[in-house]
């Protein structure tokens, strides 16, 4: 899209001054993540059973004051669930039952393997962790997942992440092959990282993050990255739709209550005032 000088100098100054604005408060942007599920009969010969898939993604953003699951610990029954049914309501439960604690759940369909999806999700600097989960299927009680991930560096958030994805025993169930019949584990065994018939074999995905609108992979969003889209000079191609995930991430709504987020007066005032020295020294 091409912007006339006059036009590109009152963008600017518009963005300077939102920038000034959007850094002085605590506010949440928008990543996309999307799951590469690449377990097939060609990565896995030995251990991809007919009908494989992978049951619907079930997360959250969260502070560090709570955990849902980590290696070395016992599953919660939403865990449980999860790994052995592909079941999200349990879990859904806990991360609702975890009150402030949690922020922005984080969901998608299933998938056949191989295959991918994609969503959304709102994440701000008060809840920068990501938990996400999804069950291995058919299986007994295996999933791929990741928890208490922390995707700010400092003041910046991460622009970019790339998971490898590889399977956990929830310890719910002590069957040992794709189709064993329930056989629950009494008392539960911590989940770890599964071995047979998962042992040598390479990850079966992965979790691919990324920071909408950060055109100069830095790690925050503000005028530069619109400096960059306009001048074509960000590392990856972007398109239209790209500066509209800028111009959300930048004012810090998400798509769901945008249209509802309204600047202050004050911001607006000085937004108009930055547009008149524009227009004014352009006269001139």
């Amino acid at each position: 899209m091409y912007f006339s000088n006059a036009t590109f100098k009152i963008l600017f100054a518009v963005s300077c001054l939102a920038s000034w604005f959007h850094a002085s408060q605590a506010i949440a942007v928008i990543y996309e993540v999307t799951f590469d599920a690449t377990w097939s009969a060609a990565t896995h010969p030995s251990a991809y059973p007919s009908g494989a898939h992978f049951s619907p993604l079930i997360g959250t953003t969260h502070n560090d004051q709570v955990t849902f699951w980590e290696p070395g610990g016992i599953a919660t029954a939403g865990i449980e669930q999860m790994a052995e049914t592909g079941g999200t309501g349990t879990l859904t439960s806990e991360i609702v039952a975890a009150g402030s604690g949690a922020e922005s759940l984080i969901t998608t369909g299933g998938l056949n393997s191989p295959g991918s999806i994609s969503t959304t999700f709102n994440i701000s600097p008060s809840h920068p962790f990501v938990t996400l989960v999804t069950m291995i299927a058919p299986s007994p009680d295996w999933f791929v997942g990741i928890h208490d991930y922390d995707f700010r560096v400092g003041n910046a958030w991460l622009p970019q992440v790339t998971i490898d994805l590889f399977p956990y025993d929830a310890g719910t169930d002590s069957g040992v092959d794709f189709t064993s019949p329930n056989n629950d584990t009494n008392p539960q065994d911590p989940i770890a990282l599964l071995g047979a018939p998962f042992t040598g074999t390479p990850a079966m995905g992965t979790f691919q993050f990324t920071l909408l609108g950060d055109f100069d992979l830095n790690g925050n969003i503000d005028g530069a990255d619109f400096l960059k889209w306009h001048r074509g000079e960000s590392p990856i191609p972007y398109s239209q739709a790209d500066l509209d995930d800028w111009k959300i991430n930048f004012g810090g709504a998400t798509p769901a209550f945008a249209a509802a987020v309204v600047p202050e007066p004050v911001t607006w005032h000085m937004m108009l005032f930055g547009i008149s020295l524009v227009l004014t020294s352009r006269r001139k």
